[in-house]
């Protein structure tokens, strides 16, 4: 799968493939490690392919609270990425 759109650059064309490789939706996390990239950048590839209609996220589960020191934190939720087929 070779994508031929000019708004795509070889990053844009790594995350794509990582994504058509897996079996279920990726989080930003596991993509930015499957393509040896850092989070900030895959996540910002993400957006930008979410613009073009390449993927689209959902939000994993609901949000968990826990304590760290003392003090009571709500976890965010994990994104989730998949292709828009």
């Amino acid at each position: 799968m070779e994508h031929e759109d000019p708004n795509l650059n070889l990053i844009d064309k790594a995350i794509l493939r990582t994504m058509l490789r897996g079996k279920r939706p990726l989080s930003t996390t596991q993509i930015a490690t499957k393509t040896k990239i850092n989070w900030k950048t895959a996540y910002t590839h993400l957006t930008h392919l979410k613009q073009l209609g390449y993927v689209t996220f959902t939000l994993s589960g609901k949000s968990r609270e826990y304590i760290r020191k003392g003090k009571q934190i709500e976890a965010q939720r994990t994104i989730l990425w998949k292709l828009n087929v």
